[in-house]
């Protein structure tokens, strides 16, 4: 027989899910601070390597990047992989 704390947590988890279904992904700022093999700061503990890291075209071949670069990632749901958007510059 269930109480009203099963009944609870089953609200907070079919809550917490339904908001986790809406945001599919989200966006985050980085500073390169390796190009061979590509490296990428995003927080003061972790850093993104190549492998987790997709490139655009722009990047590749338009504004390539360099050191110090400030970018803008759109990172995909679970945090495994990382779409390197575009530089950021100052207005």
């Amino acid at each position: 027989m269930h109480d009203s704390k099963d009944l609870l947590k089953l609200i907070k988890k079919a809550a917490y899910e339904a908001v986790e279904a809406s945001q599919p992904a989200d966006f985050c700022f980085g500073t390169v601070t390796k190009l061979a093999p590509l490296s990428i700061k995003i927080e003061d503990k972790l850093t993104l390597t190549a492998p987790q890291l997709v490139c655009t075209e722009t990047i590749k071949t338009l504004s390539p990047l360099v050191e110090g670069d400030e970018v803008v990632l759109f990172k995909k749901k679970g945090g495994q992989r990382f779409l390197i958007l575009d530089k950021v510059v100052t207005m």
